[in-house]
């Protein structure tokens, strides 16, 4: 997207209770490796999203943590760091500088019914050179509806708020919570585009990215992609890394 046409796609959930260094909830045994490591964990992500792949990430779905003013301040020369405005703001949006994208608002008022009330919280951005929308989305952990059924009701918002501009591609970065697996392998329609769980049944059991608790044995953190040929890869592995207790997703898109 931005040189030789080659992006770096990330997903990655902050993880609230690392960012304000607290041995708490899920995060409480990487909060305690941050502390006997001396480091930032939260600065460390910052560090690496700059230098991945050497030219760093192009477009970074974020959840958790994305208001931490020093993780921003880490990443403002490089990129456009975009905050969620809900109610509970939750996600967030890292694009590299040098691209221009206008955030797409969702109704609020309707971001509270039907399947749409398990979306913690959900950010859009629109790339018109691309045509491209990129979405950071984060699941809660309840399943009344299905996840896929609840990513797929977010359509006729996205169309309202597109209102015209043509979109040629959808990528998602999301932590779904989605601890069974169920989303793997899944594609549903959205736009007129089938867009599709990059994490496949192939590949699955090398994505189980949650969390230093549970001994990294569930799945959620996940790309979509409306193009066929993405692959994704993991961030570095969970026990070694100093930086959330969510491992990244990562996949070079073109």
């Amino acid at each position: 997207l931005v040189v030789n046409r080659i992006a770096t796609v990330v997903t990655l959930n902050l993880a609230t209770n690392v960012k304000n260094n607290l041995e708490e909830g899920s995060e409480r045994l990487m909060v305690k490796r941050c502390k006997h490591n001396n480091t930032d964990c939260t600065m460390n992500a910052a560090n690496w999203l700059k230098q991945l792949n050497r030219d760093g990430a192009t477009l970074i779905a974020l959840q958790e943590g994305p208001h931490a003013e020093r993780f921003n301040d880490a990443l403002s020369n490089e990129y456009n760091v975009e905050k969620s405005t809900s109610e509970r703001p939750a996600v967030g949006l890292a694009i590299r500088k040098q691209l221009h994208y206008n955030i797409i608002q969702l109704p609020p008022t309707q971001m509270k019914t039907g399947a749409l009330i398990q979306i913690r919280d959900v950010l859009c951005a629109y790339l018109p050179d691309f045509q491209i929308l990129f979405i950071s989305l984060w699941l809660d952990h309840k399943e009344k509806f299905s996840k896929m059924a609840t990513i797929a009701a977010l359509e006729p918002l996205l169309v309202k708020s597109l209102n015209g501009r043509k979109c040629k591609r959808i990528l998602i970065g999301t932590d779904s919570n989605d601890s069974n697996g169920t989303m793997v392998g899944k594609t549903i329609e959205m736009l007129d585009m089938s867009v599709r769980n990059t994490i496949t049944t192939e590949n699955a059991d090398i994505f189980e990215t949650c969390c230093e608790d549970e001994d990294y044995r569930f799945k959620g953190d996940y790309i979509f992609d409306t193009e066929p040929y993405t692959v994704p890869e993991v961030g570095p592995p969970g026990k070694t890394q100093l930086m959330s207790d969510h491992m990244a997703v990562t996949a070079e898109v073109s």
